[in-house]
């Protein structure tokens, strides 16, 4: 799970980012718009196209041009359409893993190498309540690597049962 925090106030919370050159793209479902207005900014990549930008403002303090979004990228980009991401004086930051959200990802890992089974979350919850460490962060439960978490997870729950 990843926070967009500017000011203190939380303006984005997502388990579902993108990661593309070091910048997480939040879902824009996962955005309080109320935070962001359109700015005139615009800027061109030559390989995700052209970036429009926002301004984010809570309780008074502005920062120009601190969010953006890419309404029509290119093929190539296709996966950050409809997300928005951060820089500067927002912070993009990682909340640790609890039973909760252990469970809430549990049904995108697979239980073995190349099993194609769910982890279902009666083990997920078994794991999390274990002593067993099975990640440091959300980040490696997100179902973006799944091969580098398996074995692990296909370990510790043989060793729950």
């Amino acid at each position: 799970m990843y926070e967009a925090v500017f000011n203190g106030q939380v303006i984005a919370r997502s388990d579902d980012t993108v990661v593309v050159e070091g910048n997480h793209y939040f879902p824009a479902e996962a955005v309080q718009d109320e935070f962001l207005t359109r700015s005139r900014m615009k800027s061109v990549c030559p390989w995700k196209g052209v970036a429009s930008y926002y301004t984010v403002e809570v309780d008074g303090v502005r920062k120009a041009n601190a969010a953006w979004t890419y309404r029509h990228p290119s093929p190539l980009a296709r996966r950050i359409k409809n997300h928005v991401a951060f820089w500067g004086d927002v912070r993009v930051v990682s909340l640790p893993c609890t039973p909760e959200s252990l469970v809430a990802h549990a049904g995108s890992m697979g239980a073995g190498a190349g099993s194609g089974q769910p982890i279902q979350p009666v083990v997920a919850r078994r794991l999390a309540a274990s002593s067993v460490k099975v990640a440091a962060s959300c980040r490696a439960w997100d179902g973006s690597n799944p091969s580098g978490i398996t074995p692990s997870l296909t370990r510790a729950a043989v060793a729950s049962r």
